[in-house]
């Protein structure tokens, strides 16, 4: 499934990193767009405990969520973890 490609950076210039390659940073919040319904996954195993990280990647995928919602793509927004 296509994610959305939108730069986001919060005031201090932090980008959540969401490299999938083996052995890499992985994203611990990400969106899944399924026809006009967009879901805002928290995946931090094994309790989905907040970090900063985590906190960082949901305020993310939140701003990308936010995205779809404005282009008109997403017209339901579920969360969960």
């Amino acid at each position: 499934m296509d994610r959305p490609t939108i730069e986001i950076r919060t005031q201090d210039g932090y980008r959540a990193p969401s490299v999938t390659a083996k052995g890499s940073p992985v994203s611990k919040a990400f969106v899944e767009l399924t026809g006009d319904i967009a879901e805002v996954i928290i995946s931090a195993p094994p309790l989905n405990l907040f970090d900063l990280t985590t906190t960082a990647d949901v305020e993310v995928a939140l701003a990308e969520t936010g995205a779809l919602v404005r282009d008109g793509r997403a017209r339901a927004v579920i969360l969960r973890g």
